[in-house]
């Protein structure tokens, strides 16, 4: 949600404007499933860290820790397919600070907003947020399980808390003054 608040605050609407659907990885590199999906891993990492960090060599540096815990957990665990996600093998600090400004470029509207700090203001948002999802739903009389970023309910209820998350996130936007951008939630069922 923190690339999404940002866009929102530079009031604008990343997938109205660009016509993508992700926006970690803006472009078709021809990874394979595997390949994208740690490549996406690491770049997600580096842009949340950047919103988060006050520069970026505090951001690459993060992001190396991160790495670097990341390759011990692979490695502990017995390989990349073991772990919940897993870095590209060959990441270096200079690599990180080639993806930051590969970053940069992608986002042009929120490069403003990079090395700020802003990751305590979009937690809050997001509690904002949730909390509203909340009482809507304890209101209906349909009680969700709010965990970590998603909400657990009962399958009847999958369509009505995907209506009021919509509906939360579009208040919660309107009151701080942020452009209520469209907002992309998945949806799953265990």
């Amino acid at each position: 949600m923190h690339p999404t608040f940002a866009y929102a605050s530079a009031g604008v609407d990343f997938y109205a404007l660009t016509g993508l659907s992700d926006m970690y990885l803006t472009q078709d590199f021809g990874y394979s499933k595997s390949d994208k999906e740690m490549y996406r891993a690491l770049v997600k990492k580096t842009f949340l860290t950047l919103l988060n960090a006050n520069s970026e060599v505090q951001a690459a540096k993060s992001v190396m820790k991160k790495v670097k815990k990341n390759y011990l957990d692979q490695d502990a665990a017995g390989g990349p397919h073991r772990v919940r996600y897993a870095y590209p093998r060959d990441v270096t600090y200079y690599k990180v600070r080639d993806l930051i400004n590969w970053i940069r470029a992608q986002h042009p509207s929120i490069n403003h907003l990079f090395c700020t700090e802003l990751g305590p203001y979009f937690q809050f948002i997001d509690s904002e947020i949730s909390n509203r999802v909340l009482m809507k739903m304890i209101g209906e009389g349909r009680p969700v399980l709010p965990v970590h970023d998603s909400f657990i309910c009962k399958t009847e209820d999958q369509a009505r808390l995907s209506e009021i998350m919509h509906e939360a996130f579009a208040e919660q936007m309107n009151l701080i003054g942020y452009r209520a951008v469209e907002v992309r939630l998945k949806t799953t069922t265990a």
